[in-house]
């Protein structure tokens, strides 16, 4: 075996008892525990933004789908879980997410040919992580995982070969070991994410969850039939604030009701807007505002999901 690869960087704070080195008995007591298991609000990651180095910003990002704090460890996992947030077809999320058979790990590098990754100063096989687990629930589909690894070019790029080498052979392992529980895996790079749109649900998702008190009923059934019934070239040409402003007057709601309402509407789906293409902007117009189907009548009226010109 070649032994030029680089050292896999210690657990620091995996293990509580610093100084002391990461044992069978240590980690196998975690997983007695629960640690890198259940579902949902249940879930505990593997790894905590104090258990390694993090690559950029970590953070502990409140989840508005799954009711519990999420560990990222890098602005790359931060912004991914924000996207994924979105994504209606997307049921769970658990993060550093152990391939816990740590035996089995080993012995898959072993057939590939590769340096088994082991604790430092230890022979215990290294626990890997994928960054994402995700349960995804599509329309008329049985419920499936997808295991989500991330990376950044420039990290690769900036790599030596040997280290370059070392990435992949990591993923390799990873691939194997979810190919035969039949999950499938995927490699996603930092640099192609869609940041626009990113940047459009970091400020959306600060109002997924509105008290009822602003989110009712009544108050979400008047704006969406507002804008069902706006004329789309109106709309195109006045600025958001204006907008905004324009719908406070007609239904008299308070302004800053009303803003929170659209931004609560369009992460709900009940509103669709343009987030590819520019970020959000009060002085600027709302492209490509759309309401879907609304499933309920006013005043006898129902909308079919098209602008109706007044």
């Amino acid at each position: 075996m070649t032994r030029n690869h680089p050292p896999v960087s210690p657990p620091r704070a995996f293990n509580p008892r610093r100084g002391k080195l990461v044992t069978r008995n240590y980690l196998d007591k975690l997983i007695s525990e629960g640690v890198g298991s259940g579902e949902r609000e249940s879930y505990r990651p593997w790894l905590n933004i104090r258990s390694v180095p993090s690559r950029g910003r970590s953070s502990v990002i409140p989840g508005v789908r799954i009711a519990r704090g999420h560990q990222c460890l890098s602005d790359c996992e931060s912004a991914f879980l924000i996207l994924i947030e979105f994504n209606p077809d997307v049921v769970d999320i658990r993060e550093q997410f152990p391939l816990i058979d740590y035996d089995e790990t080993f012995a898959i590098a072993l057939q590939k040919k590769i340096e088994p990754a082991l604790y430092v100063g230890t022979n215990v096989p290294y626990v890997f992580t994928t960054d994402f687990m995700l349960s995804i629930a599509e329309p008329g589909q049985d419920p499936s995982l997808v295991a989500i690894s991330l990376k950044y070019k420039k990290e690769i790029d900036d790599a030596s070969t040997d280290q370059k080498k070392r990435i992949f052979e990591k993923q390799e392992i990873e691939e194997e070991y979810w190919s035969r529980r039949g999950v499938r895996s995927k490699l996603c790079f930092y640099e192609d994410l869609p940041h626009t749109k990113i940047k459009n649900l970091t400020i959306l998702r600060d109002y997924a969850n509105l008290p009822l008190s602003i989110a009712s009923d009544s108050n979400v059934r008047k704006v969406v039939v507002f804008l069902a019934e706006a004329n789309p070239h109106d709309v195109a040409n006045v600025s958001f604030r204006k907008l905004l402003r324009l719908i406070s007057q007609n239904l008299y709601i308070d302004y800053k009701v009303v803003k929170d309402l659209f931004f609560y509407l369009v992460w709900h789906k009940k509103v669709k807007i343009d987030l590819d293409s520019n970020e959000l902007n009060l002085s600027k117009p709302i492209k490509g505002l759309y309401v879907p189907s609304l499933g309920f009548s006013d005043n006898g009226r129902t909308s079919n999901g098209k602008f109706i010109h007044k």
